[in-house]
């Protein structure tokens, strides 16, 4: 029989309990529990991660770099023992349209802004763009979004690589579409930068081109014409507009030998059309049977031998007047070879052969050590594109081992903690391999405190970090350790996860 005073003096005695259990919280039950809830998430699944505990109730926020991994993540802390309720207050990544990623050589560094899914992403993009461009700093200022095309790893490394040609400029990659801008380093670079981007890797597409050749202090363009055809040779702003004085060329001399000794380069005079230029010195050029043409910021000079009388006055009367593609004051010197005597003629046509035979020659002996220099500079490329490539294997490396694990320090202290020996084991067998390169150990700190003694502590980390080394085979001699404070921060120093990423050791390699 049910019996009303037994059930209430039941209650009255697991009331007090149940609001020993529930109201009354135990500071050291809550960070058992955080740090329990906090180790059953994936390493680096969320950007901006916390796990905060009230009581037995835990609260998640941050977002997840793959769907359905919030999910996840709640449903693993649910099932751990003590956990009452789960509060999930996860946001998804915003999501990129177009999806972009660009990078800028800035004052020698190679700065990386726009998006990436994922950590892992990040961490190749980075190493992509340091084996590329070996002897550039990297400044990471990517964000995280949703959205990458398939295949948007592979092709921003390969976008980064293309300012290996330049010597300012930029390369962007907004969904597949590659676009590339700025001044190349030589001439070679050039043309390179300019072939690749004809054979771009599936799926990236080539985009907006801009690249221009390296600069010349003077820039000149000149012509000769022989029995022997028809010699360019001088500068040419750029692959474009020397196709276009190839074919002029030809046009203004059917059937003739045209040889070309162009080269591509930028600091044509303010003011000057190089094609109205150079196809008016090439017109007035066709009026003579031999002669020299050249075009330069002292303006227009043409000489020779005009065939017949009635050529040598349009020639002359042309250089009178007013000049197009913005030449200036000009130089004439053409002879009427048809008013000359019998003797002068003999003189011009021993002196116009004696002239070829010199040429000749003399291109010849240019030819020769042309040969030679491009020997010894084909020599030099191998030897340092190995070591180059040596360098950039060993920088690589590094980033590799560090992308997913970093070295760990006592609290404001120098001390390395046991947990990252390994990896300094790992760090040292890289370093004991590249004994032919310089290493850089710089050590970086978050904001949080004196500027002063971050620089200090992040300069003793360093040379904690190459201590090891050194005790672990590496020879010293090849180590440096420097400490740079808050400098060169790789993210935000306004929370938590961001203040660990900037408190780093990076290894730097050079030859």
């Amino acid at each position: 029989m049910f019996e009303p005073r037994k059930w209430w003096a039941g209650a009255l005695v697991l009331i007090p309990l149940w609001l020993l259990a529930n109201l009354i919280t135990d500071p050291s039950v809550e960070s058992d529990l955080q740090a329990r809830a906090a180790a059953s998430l994936p390493e680096g699944a969320f950007e901006h991660q916390t796990v905060s505990v009230a009581g037995r109730d835990v609260s998640l926020t941050g977002t997840p770099f793959e769907k359905g991994a919030g999910d996840r993540a709640a449903t693993a802390i649910a099932g751990l023992y003590g956990v009452r309720l789960v509060n999930s207050m996860v946001t998804a990544l915003p999501v990129a349209r177009p999806y972009q990623f660009e990078a800028t050589l800035q004052e020698g560094a190679v700065r990386l802004t726009g998006t990436v899914p994922a950590p892992a992403a990040r961490a190749a993009i980075i190493a992509a763009t340091g084996k590329a461009n070996p002897d550039r700093k990297i400044i990471d200022a990517m964000t995280y979004a949703s959205g990458a095309p398939a295949g948007f790893v592979a092709m921003a490394g390969a976008a980064a690589g293309g300012l290996a040609d330049l010597s300012t400029g930029s390369v962007t990659l907004t969904d597949d579409s590659y676009a590339i801008k700025g001044v190349a380093a030589t001439v070679p670079s050039y043309q390179h930068a300019l072939a690749a981007t004809q054979h771009l890797a599936a799926p990236m597409q080539p985009g907006a081109v801009a690249v221009q050749p390296p600069p010349v202090k003077d820039f000149s363009f000149a012509a000769d014409k022989s029995a022997g055809g028809l010699t360019l040779s001088g500068n040419v702003p750029g692959a474009a507009e020397r196709a276009a004085v190839l074919k002029v060329a030809q046009a203004s001399d059917p059937g003739a030998t045209i040889t070309d000794h162009l080269v591509p380069a930028s600091g044509l005079p303010p003011k000057m059309d190089f094609a109205l230029a150079s196809t008016f010195a090439l017109d007035e050029l066709a009026y003579l049977s031999r002669g020299h043409a050249a075009i330069s910021a002292a303006g227009i000079d043409i000489s020779g031998d005009a065939a017949t009388t009635a050529n040598a006055i349009k020639v002359k009367a042309a250089l009178g007047a007013a000049l197009p593609g913005g030449l200036v004051a000009s130089t004439v010197s053409v002879r009427d070879f048809q008013a000359m005597t019998e003797a002068e003629k003999a003189a011009a046509a021993k002196a116009a052969a004696e002239k070829a035979v010199a040429d000749k020659a003399a291109a010849e002996a240019a030819a020769q050590a042309a040969a030679v220099k491009k020997a010894a500079v084909d020599k030099a490329a191998t030897d340092k594109a190995a070591a180059t490539t040596a360098t950039s294997d060993c920088q690589s490396e590094f980033v590799a081992a560090l992308a997913s694990e970093k070295v760990h320090f006592a609290v404001a202290r120098a001390d390395i903690l046991p947990a990252s020996k390994p990896l300094l084991d790992k760090l040292a067998a890289i370093a004991r391999k590249c004994a032919a390169s310089h290493i850089a150990i710089n050590g970086y700190t978050d904001s949080d405190g004196n500027a002063a003694r971050n620089q200090i502590l992040s300069q003793k980390r360093a040379q904690a970090v190459l201590d090891y080394l050194t005790k672990a085979g590496v020879d010293a001699s090849h180590l440096s350790a420097q400490g740079f404070g808050d400098a060169d921060a790789v993210a935000p120093n306004d929370n938590s996860a961001d203040k660990a990423r900037n408190r780093r050791i990076e290894f730097k390699v050079t030859q």
